[in-house]
């Protein structure tokens, strides 16, 4: 997703999906009897306020999402996206076919990306909506990082008002451990569908390039 203005639903899904956890997270700290089975039916335009509420608050979240990638730069030792596509099993070739393409001195392996992607981007368009869907997941992978755990710690905090604290300070434990384990997956998918959609248009760009020759 190269932008915050959604083309499609299943772009609008990847804000939307984040800001509604933060927005239930808003309301078990300040409204929690708001959330009560007891209410009314929830009106269409009340939901339909919510929802365009969820999608801000989920641009607002991958701003500040952003953040993820920088001690990930300290944990590797290098970019995350140089890591991606120093991994890719033909680099060498991408950067033969570039290099030979353009007939100018070597560039730097972001910048072989980003030309890639110029060419798949305009030549291969399945190619790359294919990759795009798969940069969505991990933008929304990445911005669930930070919007599941306030989620969770805001729902464990209304729901054990009423436990002893002993109780809640077990419960908080538990879901502690919990929590570690979906912040690991969702990590792992967030590098994974990082991966496969840089791949994807590595791959196309090859492809491409062969054909045309």
């Amino acid at each position: 997703m190269s932008s915050i203005l959604p083309s499609n639903l299943y772009d609008t899904l990847v804000y939307v999906i984040p800001g509604f956890l933060i927005g239930i997270s808003l309301l078990f700290l300040f409204s929690p009897e708001s959330l009560s089975l007891d209410n009314d039916k929830i009106g269409l335009g009340m939901l339909t306020l919510f929802l365009i509420l969820s999608y801000v608050l989920g641009i607002i979240v991958h701003r500040l999402s952003g953040a993820v990638i920088y001690p990930l730069y300290y944990l590797f030792g290098e970019g995350v996206l140089e890591g991606i596509i120093r991994d890719f099993p033909d680099i060498k070739t991408v950067r033969a076919l570039i290099d030979s393409s353009l007939e100018i001195t070597p560039l730097g392996d972001v910048d072989y990306y980003r030309y890639a992607s110029l060419i798949v981007y305009e030549k291969l368009p399945k190619t790359a909506e294919i990759a795009e869907k798969m940069m969505a997941m991990s933008t929304m992978s990445r911005s669930l990082l930070i919007c599941f755990p306030i989620f969770a710690l805001s729902a464990t905090k209304a729901f054990t008002r009423k436990f002893s604290k002993r109780m809640e300070l077990s419960i908080f434990l538990f879901l502690g451990v919990v929590l570690l384990f979906i912040e690991v997956v969702l990590l792992r998918s967030f590098l994974s569908y990082w991966s496969s959609s840089v791949w994807e248009v590595l791959r196309g760009y090859i492809v491409y390039s062969k054909l045309e020759n």
